[in-house]
């Protein structure tokens, strides 16, 4: 068996982080899940435009719709409002 001489660290290169749950696709239902809405709430909203960005995958009506993680993220992250102390005055 031949032997292997070990590498040192400073010459191995160093990989590229790739971060797969950013990009990561969800459909319709999922996006239900996370934000408690009706998919055809939903899906309305997407032809008023005022939900998050989407992507059509086919070219027919009945084309899928899906959504990136992170612009449902990010979409759910503008809707938030703070409240200040209530005042009893």
């Amino acid at each position: 068996m031949p032997v292997r001489s070990p590498r040192s660290r400073e010459s191995a290169k160093p990989r590229p982080r790739i971060d797969l749950d950013r990009d990561r696709l969800v459909t319709r239902r999922e996006l239900s899940r996370l934000s408690g809405l009706d998919p055809k709430t939903l899906r309305i909203m997407d032809m008023e435009r005022r939900g998050p960005r989407y992507l059509k995958l086919g070219t027919s009506k009945q084309a899928r719709v899906v959504y990136r993680l992170s612009d449902c993220e990010a979409w759910i992250a503008s809707r938030a409002t703070e409240f200040g102390p209530l005042s009893r005055e």
